[in-house]
């Protein structure tokens, strides 16, 4: 293994057999139906101060900075940090 580590890359292949469709409910009380999507299979991701993690969108590769939150006091908690990705790789010889 180099010792600048190993870049992994995951990517979402936007088929209409991977589109998961979904609805949700928002505000005060859940009175809001919302409808939205997204593509599987999907990395989960968690919040971290380390920017180690990057997406590749519209031909560039971007910082993943945690950014989807519909109340301002979950954004306040998380505003600076990064998603980390959610995996963990075991490597044995």
């Amino acid at each position: 293994i180099p010792k600048e580590g190993l870049f992994i890359a995951f990517e979402s292949i936007i088929i209409k057999e991977n589109r998961y469709d979904y609805e949700f409910r928002i505000g005060k009380e859940g009175q809001e139906l919302k409808k939205d999507h997204n593509y599987q299979p999907s990395i989960g991701s968690s919040p971290s101060e380390n920017n180690l993690t990057f997406k590749f969108i519209e031909g560039k590769w971007t910082e993943s900075k945690i950014n989807k939150f519909e109340d301002s006091k979950t954004m306040n908690k998380y505003q600076d940090k990064f998603g980390e990705l959610a995996i963990e790789l075991t490597l044995t010889n």
